[in-house]
């Protein structure tokens, strides 16, 4: 489809077109799922991602998650939270303050951007 992409200017296959459907009790997440059970079912595929690569390319590799807890409460934090202790490295960005939300026996290094500046903040 090389030739009909150029004259339309658009790639027209390709993962990116692909159209998942989820649903949670039969309800179509698209149309009834909240915006916390939309983020949690994108941060499921991206964990079911890591699995796969894993497995395919015999290495772990390192997953990358920005504002990764907007749009969820404190619960959902939790267990993805309990999720991500079992997997390599995890680079996480976010907007809010987490130390409550990460447990204390976690390896983490925690960084914080302000004024243009990074630095490292207290664990």
């Amino acid at each position: 489809k090389r030739k009909l992409e150029y004259r339309r200017g658009v790639s027209l296959v390709g993962p990116h077109r692909d159209d998942f459907s989820f649903s949670i009790n039969e309800n179509e997440l698209r149309r009834f799922g909240s915006r916390g059970q939309h983020k949690t079912v994108l941060i499921a595929s991206k964990l079911s991602e890591y699995s796969y690569l894993k497995i395919k390319n015999e290495e772990t590799p390192i997953i990358l998650f920005d504002d990764l807890f907007s749009d969820l409460d404190s619960m959902r934090i939790s267990k993805i939270i309990e999720k991500l202790d079992h997997v390599g490295q995890v680079f996480i960005t976010t907007t809010r303050a987490v130390e409550d939300d990460l447990d204390s026996k976690m390896s983490y290094m925690q960084f914080e951007v302000r004024e243009n500046q990074l630095r490292s903040t207290k664990r």
